[in-house]
């Protein structure tokens, strides 16, 4: 949802336009042996946050089909994150690399990437071929929650529900059991606990409803990670933001029970709380009155408000 036209061309241009150009320069009057594109495994199961990462590499991988259609040679590869060179010898890859691994695709050394790429380059019978390696038991447990795509569905057959499933999707019958009040907000707040620390592999009781998720470690796949979790366990559509929009378990829980139409506290205590003051307001307002007051008139305001 927030990617704009700028960023996507930023991109395209880099794949897609620089393999549009080399595929019109090489044609039937400039044959090649080979016409090797080094697309990703994002295009065949999606990218948390690269829509157009995905889509530069998918033009990859349908370019190849059209140059094997027009008789002429192409082959796409797409590549799992190799972990010896380039990306993933940086910090950010290597958090990418240890997101990925808690999946079941673990990175490619070297030797394994090379060998297959000489593999592939002496057959010439496809167009387009995956390299990766896969824990697909480990997968399969996750898929559900990370968007299992319909090409790996094939590979990574779910036919029940797997035990991390089971309690997402009775969290709605739950609070609905407990009348608003304390024991609904603490049971909701504990939930959210649970799928945050599930998400990123702490201990729930290290996780205070009002520490911001930000000092947890939270980061924009984590985040992806963890709206997935609410929107299947929730049943309901969330933004991408949703961590950064409520970037606390107290005020995640307001919002996602006000979006389930499910109130944590009852109406007359929602009436009270919402007449009470604002003491951040009234600190406010005290400071800015302060600011003009001399000595004198500040000690005699302070001994009438205290």
């Amino acid at each position: 949802l927030a990617l704009d036209e700028a960023s996507l061309q930023r991109t395209l241009h880099a794949k897609a336009r620089a393999a549009w150009l080399l595929h019109h320069y090489f044609d039937a009057q400039r044959p090649l042996d080979f016409f090797s594109l080094f697309s990703s495994i994002a295009s065949l199961v999606g990218s948390a946050g690269q829509a157009s990462y995905a889509a530069a590499n998918a033009f990859l991988d349908s370019l190849a089909y059209l140059r094997r259609a027009q008789g002429q040679p192409a082959l796409s590869v797409n590549w799992g994150l190799w972990g010896e060179v380039g990306f993933a010898t940086t910090a950010s890859g290597r958090r990418v690399a240890d997101y990925m691994r808690d999946f079941g695709l673990a990175t490619l050394t070297n030797t394994e990437a090379l060998h297959a790429f000489e593999t592939l380059l002496a057959q010439s019978e496809s167009a387009q071929t995956a390299v990766l390696r896969a824990d697909w038991q480990r997968w399969a447990k996750h898929g559900q929650l990370v968007g299992l795509s319909p090409f790996l569905r094939l590979v990574a057959t779910i036919d029940e529900p797997t035990e991390i499933n089971r309690p997402l999707r009775s969290i709605r019958e739950q609070l609905t059991a407990v009348p608003p009040g304390p024991a609904r907000v603490q049971k909701f707040r504990a939930f959210l606990r649970e799928q945050l620390a599930d998400t990123l592999k702490i201990d729930p009781a290290h996780i205070d409803n009002e520490t911001p998720l930000g000092d947890l470690g939270i980061d924009s796949f984590t985040a992806i990670e963890l709206r997935n979790r609410l929107e299947r366990a929730l049943d309901i559509d969330l933004l991408a933001t949703l961590a950064w929009n409520y970037p606390t378990i107290a005020a995640m829980a307001s919002y996602l029970s006000g979006k389930m139409g499910l109130p944590l506290v009852a109406e007359a205590a929602a009436d009270a709380a919402a007449d009470a003051p604002d003491l951040d307001d009234d600190i406010a307002a005290f400071l800015n009155q302060a600011s003009d007051l001399s000595e004198e008139e500040l000690r005699r305001l302070l001994s009438e408000n205290l």
